[in-house]
């Protein structure tokens, strides 16, 4: 069987923009249907996407990257760039290098199960100036804390349990919205997490109690229900996936934390910027193709 190759070359970090997003499963998805399936079967979408076809070239500026979580990252300069000829191999040697175990990303354990090569981590011939090791000590900092939600020093309880008829938890849908959301609350007000509310809440069928502390249990999620004992009031919030600002506007009060979308400057800007990428979609996909037809027919 061929070795995977997978090329990783380290760079100095130089001036740019402080982080840089890539979305590829955004990029090939009309916002309609993106949030479809976006829940516990996120993972398999992913790995759907080399049904269709890959690339025989993969790269990826890691040069500097965003930390934390995805919505509202932090830039960490890693300073490598990686290529490779798959993109299993690829992302399983990025995954590493930040201090993730592969066999844990669910996508890649699904790609791998389909036979996309390469099937383990010894297939992947790694080709690199710098070892890996010690590019391994360069992301000992990495920040990845949003990544679990027990790392969060926060005295708000999550309480999470199975998707119904599952065996497992909704990771790609409401706990990774209920991650965004937190990290959102964070940036806007650093110790907002901390200094919060002691509130429980609960994500899917969970089997335990749940204690209230006094305060109202936060249920997130359609499926959301809490198979134990009940100890308080409760409050769902509906929705499959729920979208941040759903959760994020009541959990600021519940949870009394600030939050942006109850800043008034943000509430008077939001909407109006709103109204204008609306407009601008418009005009690119209507406008801008009436001119094209009538240049085309002159």
């Amino acid at each position: 069987m061929d070795h995977q190759l997978c090329h990783l070359q380290l760079l100095p970090c130089v001036p740019r923009c402080p982080y840089r997003q890539v979305g590829l499963f955004l990029y090939i998805s009309v916002n309609k249907i993106r949030i479809q399936s976006h829940h516990y079967h996120l993972e398999e979408k992913i790995a759907d996407l080399y049904e269709i076809g890959h690339p025989d070239l993969v790269v990826v500026d890691a040069v500097i990257t965003g930390q934390q979580n995805e919505i509202v990252p932090t830039p960490f300069p890693l300073g490598v760039i990686i290529m490779g000829t798959s993109g299993v191999a690829v992302d399983s040697v990025a995954a590493r290098l930040i201090g993730f175990d592969p066999h844990e990303i669910r996508h890649l354990r699904i790609a791998r199960s389909r036979g996309w090569e390469p099937v383990t981590d010894d297939e992947i011939e790694i080709i690199s100036e710098t070892p890996m090791d010690e590019l391994r000590v360069k992301s000992n900092n990495y920040d990845c804390k949003f990544s679990d939600l027990s790392q969060l020093d926060t005295p708000i309880r999550f309480h999470l349990g199975k998707y119904p008829e599952g065996d497992d938890l909704c990771h790609g849908g409401c706990i990774n919205m209920i991650k965004g959301a937190l990290a959102v609350f964070e940036a806007y007000s650093p110790g907002a997490l901390k200094n919060a509310r002691d509130t429980a809440v609960v994500i899917g069928e969970y089997e335990g109690d749940v204690d209230g502390h006094g305060h109202t249990i936060l249920l997130i999620g359609d499926c959301t229900k809490i198979k134990g004992e009940v100890r308080g009031k409760t409050k769902q919030i509906k929705g499959c996936p729920v979208a941040i600002p759903f959760f994020a506007i009541p959990a600021s009060y519940y949870c009394k934390m600030p939050s942006v979308y109850m800043d008034r400057d943000y509430f008077i800007k939001y909407p109006l910027l709103f109204l204008l990428s609306f407009f601008y979609k418009f005009y690119n996909r209507i406008i801008k193709n009436i001119f094209c037809l009538r240049r085309n027919k002159m």
